[in-house]
């Protein structure tokens, strides 16, 4: 007969297990195709006319960021991931990449961060034009005609030899309501945005519902 006393340990072990699988980062995809644009997302898919290369590392250059305005839905939104669109194919045997993410809010040059997830893993080559999607595990509450910004880092690339990623840009304003940006090199906290410059970017929202179907409202 197995005590209570016997079972407080496997019970203690299987709920840590649980609560590592809740704590792990979100996913990163490549994708041939365009992101789908529903009705509450932010998405600047143009042809480009510039490219970067994604280093690793804190260089300044490294941070890929678009800040974006949200729309006026009452109940803000829901920040799922979004998407940047890469420039020419890697090599076959291309490392491991890994990133991390974050939403900030933005006020000039100034940011507060609101969420961050590192460890996102990609694996295998890409191919010419397509699109490198990266989704939070949790997704991130905002509110309605504010300004934000979304960013990712590579902080694990391999051997660089074997190829990094060009993500494309455009050298003109063609995002209304908020434009590219890198981390400052006087700051690492501050940003550097470009007023001039967008990320062929597609950010994925939702509209948030503050009352979850289902629930009783009570009156006076």
């Amino acid at each position: 007969m197995t005590s209570t006393r016997a079972l407080i340990p496997i019970v203690a072990a299987v709920m840590i297990l649980g609560l590592a699988g809740m704590l792990r980062a979100g996913d990163v995809a490549t994708r041939s195709a365009p992101p789908t644009v529903d009705e509450e997302d932010q998405a600047n898919i143009v042809a480009a006319d510039e490219r970067a290369k994604f280093f690793p590392g804190p260089k300044s250059e490294s941070l890929l960021g678009q800040t974006f305005t949200t729309g006026n839905a009452p109940g803000g939104y829901l920040l799922k991931g979004f998407s940047l669109q890469v420039d020419k194919a890697s090599t076959p045997e291309v490392p491991e990449r890994v990133y991390t993410i974050r939403a900030v809010k933005v006020s000039g040059n100034d940011t507060r961060e609101l969420a961050k997830e590192a460890g996102l893993i990609q694996t295998g080559p890409w191919s010419d034009d397509d699109w490198f999607t990266w989704t939070f595990d949790k997704p991130v509450e905002l509110l309605p005609n504010m300004l934000y910004g979304v960013d990712v880092t590579m902080t694990k690339a391999g051997n660089w030899q074997l190829g990094l990623p060009y993500m494309l840009f455009t050298k003109s304003d063609t995002f209304r309501g908020g434009c590219l940006y890198h981390r400052s090199k006087a700051d690492p906290e501050a940003i550097k945005p470009d007023a001039n410059a967008d990320r062929v970017i597609h950010v994925d929202l939702e509209e948030n519902d503050p009352v979850p179907p289902g629930t009783l409202i009570y009156r006076d």
